[in-house]
């Protein structure tokens, strides 16, 4: 059975993480001024119903079902949607489960040839605030990647490595602007403040996350108990958040058995705004295993910095601070701490130095919803092109 859509937005949404449900809503802000909802897919996870709470006439699309879909855009939706680590070799049940799903994941992803991306038979595509790699030596995926992306008409990429990943494989019409998430117009109608504007550094947020790869970035969490305990006991508070409760179950158990409370998001029972606005807004700085974390943080002018589990961890924290301050491999709790004294102790110029950037690339993550809009307007032929 086949079904015919106007546009088909890619991204692994629907699965409870708040980075990739960001993105849709903010490529679907973007596409809706000109296409109706009812001629939109995304690709969801099956199981996962919330989106339809959200957005009522919005088709979702498994890609893991026996079905075929044909559309007049494929538009790749932001995020690192192509990489390839070395998967951890996890023990047990839970180690089996996740080889048959990076096997399932290797299988569905490999089935593309042009004009035909799992399952999505389109007629033209374009990419919109995606990352691009690391690839593990000899990887397939890497030339599946080059394969697909140079079918796009339009590659919007959000970082320079992403961009010189295309530029050296001959790619065209390629551009390079911030991730989408930079500017908070494109994603939210309210208007988020940032609440705190001390003199001192007091309120910290953790976004941690659960790093299952055979890389250094999977160390970070016992430093980080032992730093977060000392600054407790210094006086500083500190929340934890999970942006993906349903993959973050190792650090939260960790966290909440050194009797430290996670906020976990969950999009039954909060918007990402309310999650936002609740837990994010009222801290002084953000600290970030997470690349939206940080992008967020931007978004809101809090200052922000990564914990370095990935290399797009390190590429983000360049973009809004430069080199410093990042808290990498081999991770030490000694260091974390020093670097939270050393902002404390000039907080006033810190903050001001770590969002003077926010304005910047709040407006250059602009570029890519006028290309998008532009693209649309003059290359998808519909009779709701102007909304019904």
């Amino acid at each position: 059975m086949t079904d015919i859509k106007d546009v088909v937005i890619y991204g692994s949404y629907g699965k409870g993480n708040l980075g990739d449900d960001l993105l849709m809503i903010a490529v679907l802000h973007i596409i809706t001024k000109h296409v109706p909802l009812s001629k939109i897919v995304v690709t969801s996870h099956p199981k996962q119903k919330y989106i339809n709470s959200w957005f009522p006439n919005l088709k979702t699309f498994d890609l893991f079902q026996e079905k075929s879909i044909e559309v007049n855009l494929l538009v790749y939706g932001g995020g690192t949607q192509i990489f390839h680590f070395p998967p951890k070799r996890s023990k047990g049940e839970i180690g089996n489960l996740k080889r048959i799903y990076h096997w399932l994941k290797a299988k569905y992803t490999y089935n593309v040839t042009p004009g035909n991306f799992r399952g999505i038979k389109y007629r033209k595509s374009v990419a919109v605030s995606i990352g691009i790699g690391p690839f593990i030596t000899g990887s397939k995926l890497k030339q599946k990647a080059i394969s697909w992306l140079s079918d796009s008409d339009m590659l919007c990429l959000r970082d320079d490595v992403a961009y010189n990943f295309c530029q050296d494989n001959g790619m065209k019409n390629i551009y390079l602007y911030p991730d989408l998430i930079y500017n908070q117009t494109i994603w939210s109608n309210d208007a988020l403040t940032h609440k705190r504007k001390t003199t001192e550094l007091q309120k910290i947020c953790i976004v941690v996350r659960d790093w299952d790869y055979n890389t250094p970035g999977n160390s970070y969490m016992d430093p980080l108990i032992a730093a977060s305990k000392k600054l407790i006991s210094n006086g500083y508070q500190i929340s934890f958040l999970s942006f993906a409760a349903m993959s973050d179950s190792v650090v939260i158990e960790r966290l909440e058995n050194n009797g430290l409370a996670v906020k976990q998001w969950n999009p039954l029972k909060y918007s990402i705004t309310e999650y936002i606005n609740n837990n994010m807004t009222n801290v002084d700085i953000i600290i970030s295993a997470r690349a939206h974390g940080l992008i967020i943080g931007s978004s809101l002018k809090i200052p922000a910095f990564a914990i370095n589990i990935e290399p797009k961890l390190q590429i983000i924290n360049e973009q809004i601070n430069g080199n410093y301050p990042i808290w990498s491999a081999p991770f030490s709790s000694a260091v974390l701490i020093s670097i939270i004294l050393d902002l404390n102790a000039n907080w006033i110029s810190s903050r001001r130095e770590m969002i003077k950037k926010s304005d910047e690339l709040a407006e250059q993550s602009l570029k890519t919803k006028e290309v998008l809009s532009d693209y649309i307007l003059k290359n998808i032929q519909s009779e709701y092109l102007n909304g019904e």
